[in-house]
């Protein structure tokens, strides 16, 4: 079981390196580390919103079935869901984060040298909560250990972050006026996925058609001085298609049983860095403020392989011998844009400078199980993941 989880590499904002003792002090974080700050800040919110989705997601798990135990998997799992999600809104590899490891004995912390004393800064905020966390519960038996539990962990991962994303704001808004952001700033996210499965049966040839389909479209915008400054969507398309017939063929005056099988395969997928269209707009209502967010991506072309297969079984009898045949084509298309948007979304009057959200829409028309239509049994699912967070600096 995995109990010290603070021991880890906070996976996809930092990267392992050679490592030595705890360095001095340096200068504090200047205009040339604004970039470096704003992109720290949108990661940490990305984990933050993850966590708090599988959160939720715990919370209801334990309602049903009792307390949720930490083990390895659950940690892979976790680590991998943020590293997805920070690999979405970060820019750049994350090279320039050095790394920190905790010492699970002595709860010592050993960092990589000659790192960015701004960028060591960032990083160290969140490990500190890491070591005070090993401090306290180094020498606890296991079963008074509170990270063994899933929630603890998750809680605690937040608070790390939480951290982290405090003294980036506090540093951002100590730069000097003249490189310091001036409107608002952050990311957006969309994410939609859909899927098919048909089964079409044909009792007079005793056959079966399938279909299995997959369709994704990522998008990610990022926002600086209330604009769009940067767009980047990826898309993914997929199907599998399996024909069986068996049918009995009269060679030579005898019955001859026979199967013909096809299988058709598509894989595509693509990246595009583009233009997308980013709109706020903010009711400044006197009773209830409220804002509309809306994002437009583009289309992307994306790029794959059609592979084929076709088998008849041979029949030595029958004139047309059995035969198996493959082919693989190089096809291309065009995934055609996407966006969505949000309306009416109330603004804290506690924190008027940050907006965020996370919804999930699941169209019901789209999305039905088990639908007959004829011959045919159809199961279709659609769901959409939009996130978002924005910051304003207050006036300095």
């Amino acid at each position: 079981m995995k109990l010290q989880i603070f021991v880890i590499l906070v996976v996809g904002l930092f990267w392992g390196a050679s490592f030595s003792s705890a360095q001095p002090q340096g200068e504090p974080c200047k205009c040339a580390d604004r970039d470096t700050l704003l992109n720290a800040l949108n990661v940490s919110q990305a984990a933050i919103q993850e966590l708090n989705s599988q959160l939720e997601y715990w919370n209801t798990w334990e309602a049903a079935h009792g307390k949720a135990f930490y083990t390895d998997e659950l940690d892979k799992a976790l680590e991998e869901s943020l590293e997805a999600v920070i690999g979405q809104v970060r820019e750049g590899s994350g090279e320039e984060f050095g790394g920190y490891q905790v010492n699970s004995v002595d709860c010592s912390i050993k960092e990589r040298s000659g790192q960015n004393w701004c960028t060591r800064e960032i990083e160290k905020s969140l490990i500190d909560v890491y070591k005070e966390a090993c401090r306290k519960t180094k020498n606890l038996p296991i079963d008074q250990n509170p990270y063994r539990e899933v929630r603890q962990v998750v809680l605690h991962k937040i608070s790390a972050y939480q951290a982290m994303q405090n003294f980036i704001l506090s540093t951002l808004k100590s730069l000097p006026k003249t490189c310091r952001p001036n409107n608002w700033f952050g990311y957006v996210t969309y994410e939609k996925v859909q899927t098919e499965n048909a089964v079409e049966t044909m009792p007079k040839i005793n056959g079966t058609l399938t279909r299995n389909s997959k369709v994704t479209y990522s998008g990610t915008l990022l926002v600086k001085e209330g604009k769009a400054a940067r767009a980047k969507a990826w898309a993914t398309d997929s199907w599998d298609l399996n024909d069986i017939k068996s049918f009995t063929e009269i060679c030579k005056g005898k019955q001859v049983p026979r199967v013909m099988t096809s299988n058709s395969k598509n894989f595509f997928e693509g990246e595009t860095i583009g233009n997308a269209t980013f709109t706020l707009k903010i009711d400044f209502h006197p009773a209830i403020k409220t804002y509309d967010l809306y994002v437009d991506f583009f289309p992307i072309n994306i790029a794959g392989q059609n592979s084929r297969s076709d088998r008849l079984s041979n029949a030595a009898d029958c004139p047309e011998k059995g035969y198996d045949t493959n082919n693989n084509v190089s096809l291309t298309k065009r995934v055609q844009k996407e966006g969505h948007s949000v309306t009416g979304e109330k603004i804290d009057p506690d924190s008027p400078n940050y907006l965020e959200g996370r919804r999930v829409v699941k169209p019901e028309p789209l999305n039905q199980a088990g639908v007959k239509e004829g011959n045919t049994t159809r199961t279709t699912t659609h769901e959409i993941q939009f996130r978002w967070a924005l910051w304003r600096l207050p006036a300095k």
